[in-house]
């Protein structure tokens, strides 16, 4: 999990791929996160989390960019969307990646503030 410098919220790194490209994956989590507009949201007493997937195409763009698991919470899922869809193109498939696109799936996680 990565956290961020805010309390009261995570994001799970990204998953698909494979080991040896590790350090795509960290570049791809830090390039969402960092265009991820967290929603206020009041009264929250645990955490909460959606999950966003997509593909991602040689150029980095995002395709197929849907709600994988709904929060139940409307703005922490179009938030994390919008985080998503704000960051593409993001960085290109590495020249070794095999496949024309990676799958991807991406999980924001919103903790109640003080934890």
């Amino acid at each position: 999990m990565v956290g961020g410098p805010d309390a009261g919220h995570s994001i799970a790194p990204l998953s698909g791929g494979d080991v040896e490209f590790a350090w795509y994956r960290a570049s791809v989590t830090a390039a969402l996160y960092s265009n991820w507009q967290r929603p206020i949201l009041t009264g929250l007493t645990e955490p909460i989390q959606v999950s966003i997937s997509f593909e991602i195409v040689r150029d980095g763009r995002v395709v197929n960019l849907s709600v994988d698991g709904p929060s139940g919470v409307p703005s922490l899922d179009r938030s994390a969307l919008r985080a998503v869809s704000d960051a593409s193109p993001l960085p290109a498939l590495p020249s070794n990646w095999r496949q024309p696109r990676l799958e991807a799936v991406f999980v924001f996680r919103l903790y109640p503030e003080g934890t």
